[in-house]
């Protein structure tokens, strides 16, 4: 049983691995399987930060520093890492912000609002649809279903962020998409 003073998240390893998804040989994905249940916490992070969450299934994601977070009661999984060195970094500070958050509970209003990923004809609607490819996709429907599936940056459409008439579409974009 654990104490209300302490930690919820202790220390733990990891492995590296590449997406099987993935083509992209430079970036990898790293996982850590915890002794630990820290799903009490997810609802207190929801409330911290903007995260795909829903109560009915045990896991919380979110995007941290560049990376896809995805938190499970027994695991912790970071995708987009260049290697064991910024892996070990990124487990390092989501420790420190797991356990400041279970710490800080009686503080945080606990939100079981349901966040979902959002649909790709709401993302592609908004985007220019130029299929210019600067994103690094070969249309603007391939950009927006990894922008669903949180494999893509909005940054990544210049059009959105260069020209004047996309603006409010930007916006739109990036309330819609966290």
């Amino acid at each position: 049983m654990r104490d209300a003073d302490d930690e919820i998240l202790g220390f733990f390893g990891f492995h590296m691995f590449l997406p099987e998804c993935r083509s992209d040989e430079e970036r990898k994905s790293a996982e850590a399987t915890l002794k630990e249940d820290i799903s009490p916490v997810f609802p207190y992070i929801n409330a911290r930060i903007k995260a795909y969450y829903n109560p009915d299934f045990p896991f919380i994601r979110f995007k941290w520093k560049g990376h896809v977070v995805t938190l499970h009661p027994h695991k912790i999984m970071v995708s987009n890492l260049m290697d064991s060195q910024e892996a070990a970094e990124i487990f390092k500070e989501l420790r420190l912000f797991i356990n400041e958050t279970w710490l800080a509970r009686d503080k945080i209003k606990p939100s079981f609002e349901v966040r979902k990923k959002p649909p790709v004809p709401e993302i592609l609607k908004r985007l220019p649809k130029t299929n210019c490819g600067r994103c690094g996709y070969p249309s603007c429907v391939a950009f927006a279903a990894a922008l669903s599936d949180d494999d893509a940056e909005l940054a990544s459409c210049r059009p959105l962020y260069e020209e004047e008439k996309y603006q409010q579409a930007r916006k739109e974009l990036e309330e819609l998409i966290l």
